[in-house]
């Protein structure tokens, strides 16, 4: 969301009608520095993480014990077309 509104914010700050690459490339560039910005790596170096379980809460569980079970996501994945 941040991310977004950083975005929009450029985009309006130079004027342009449109929201464009060069927005997400600067956004990105600004909020996660130590990061590769994934608006110019090639596709073939990108990778994500899916959800391999989700989070749950067992309201029923002992008073000792936690009752949130930690969501699971795989490894990285290369992201392909």
């Amino acid at each position: 969301m941040i991310t977004c509104t950083l975005c929009i914010y450029l985009c309006i700050n130079e004027k342009y009608k449109t929201l464009t690459t060069k927005h997400l490339v600067k956004a990105f560039g600004v909020l996660f520095p130590d990061v590769p910005n994934l608006f110019t790596l090639p596709v073939a170096e990108i990778t994500a993480s899916e959800v391999e379980r989700y989070s749950l809460y067992k309201p029923e569980s002992a008073q000792d014990e936690d009752p949130f079970i930690a969501g699971l996501l795989t490894g990285c994945l290369l992201v392909s077309f």
